[in-house]
């Protein structure tokens, strides 16, 4: 193998490391991203999307609270997935985790419409965020 093949084989080695590492950060950033929906009491995308209020305004047993903040089961139920080498998917176990986030149906019977108070999904700011991120890293490398 001659020096320049050499030179070329470290630098791919290298950049699959760092990509790989960048797809951990990644997965980080966006999870932090939808946490903090909980923090803002809506979502974002481009802007802020807040929840719409709950109608019963008298206290609930964890008090004045937040909009899904009672327990704090569902915002510490988001995990990163790793999905192969080079994605992470991020989700929720508990099982009332759509129903809020796409404003589903809930109850016995018939039910009621819950809101939706999305909470994870495709945000426009998050990816502008990820990929200039990435695209920094990339440039780094190279």
């Amino acid at each position: 193998m001659n020096n320049n093949a050499k030179i070329l084989k470290a630098d791919r080695l290298k950049a699959e490391k760092e990509i790989k590492s960048m797809v951990t950060i990644m997965g980080n950033d966006a999870l932090n991203h939808f946490e903090s929906s909980f923090r803002n009491q809506g979502f974002t995308n481009e802007t802020l999307v807040s929840w719409k209020a709950r109608k019963r305004t008298e206290r609930s047993r964890y008090g004045n609270r937040g909009i899904l903040t009672g327990t704090g089961r569902l915002r510490r139920s988001l995990k990163r997935n790793k999905i192969g080498q080079y994605a992470i998917r991020i989700s929720s176990n508990v099982v009332y985790a759509n129903v809020h986030n796409e404003g589903l149906t809930a109850g016995r019977g018939n039910g009621f419409t819950m809101p939706k108070r999305q909470f994870v999904g495709y945000s426009a700011k998050l990816n502008r965020s990820l990929i200039n991120k990435f695209n920094m890293k990339i440039h780094s490398i190279f």
